[in-house]
């Protein structure tokens, strides 16, 4: 009996299983068929009953999703349910009050268990992915980070070798960044490197899920693009550009302008590892910087 009250708990509490009222109807047929319980009374108030625990842990579920505080709840649900089963198979089998207690002291203390078990392998999971978040994101901006590339850049570049796919990167950074930071302030060039994560993200959203940005230096940001050759860069690329050399911000009442230049490259068969493709797009930033900024180079 309890085993039952505890899978009924695992399963639309903790798994969150919904299952349609009218599906219960055949596999309780089929039970009290097995068991040759038709003509008691007793066993489909027990079947009722159990129905409603299983939609009523669903529901405890779904409040779960919308607060913090739910062992309570959960809790008492499952000692309502719990006292009315095993008060119907109490009278079913004749079982005596001290019975009847003590099973539901076994009870409330597997489902208490039940919950600080599952709860600490959650918070355990939580822990992990906060980790893992935190190991290949950027603090400061939220894009992610150099390390985040680099796993990045090694299994696309592996991919697209070996089933012969395209793969562009496009590598930007912000014009004179320096000087931003020395004449407004390093709370001022972090608000201008926020704002541009903030805005790249915004267009990449508009135009493709499996473009992804990194911050792989302080000013300086890297874009990939699986599956683009370097013609099919053009249809984003320069919405890059365009949106943050018109953007500027407002920064404690002053007004901060900056531009950006950029490298485009295509992954070409002679690029031996993501590194030599790597190069050839920053020498194409490089070519950007000391051609007067402000500018694409895309070859």
């Amino acid at each position: 009996m309890n085993f039952q009250l505890i899978a009924v708990i695992f399963c639309a509490y903790f798994l969150a299983i919904h299952v349609p009222f009218r599906a219960f109807w055949p596999i309780v047929i089929v039970f009290m068929w097995i068991n040759s319980s038709f003509s008691y009374w007793e066993s489909w108030i027990y079947s009722l009953a159990i129905i409603s625990f299983y939609r009523s842990m669903n529901h405890v579920y779904r409040w779960s999703q919308k607060s913090n505080n739910v062992f309570p709840i959960y809790f008492t649900t499952g000692t309502f349910f719990g006292m009315v089963l095993w008060f119907l198979v109490k009278i079913k089998f004749s079982l005596s009050w001290y019975i009847f207690v003590q099973e539901i002291s076994y009870f409330l203390i597997f489902q208490t268990l039940l919950y600080s078990y599952i709860s600490m392998l959650n918070k355990n999971q939580r822990l992990k992915a906060n980790l893992a978040h935190s190991a290949h994101s950027d603090a400061l901006t939220q894009a992610k980070n150099y390390a985040a590339y680099a796993d990045k850049i090694d299994d696309l570049f592996q991919n697209s070798n070996n089933n012969q796919l395209h793969l562009s990167m496009m590598m930007f950074d912000i014009d004179h960044f320096k000087n931003i930071n020395d004449t407004y302030g390093h709370l001022a060039g972090d608000k201008v490197l926020q704002q541009v994560v903030d805005v790249v993200q915004t267009v990449i959203d508009e135009n493709d899920s499996r473009i992804e940005l990194y911050r792989t230096g302080g000013e300086e940001f890297n874009v990939l693009l699986p599956s683009y050759d370097l013609e099919e860069t053009q249809k984003i690329v320069p919405q890059i550009f365009d949106a943050l050399n018109h953007l500027g911000i407002d920064f404690n009442g002053q007004y901060i302008d900056f531009t950006v230049s950029v490298g485009v490259s295509e992954m070409s068969k002679k690029d031996d590892d993501p590194n030599d493709f790597y190069k050839r797009v920053d020498e194409n930033l490089y070519h950007s910087k000391t051609n007067g900024r402000m500018r694409i180079t895309a070859r």
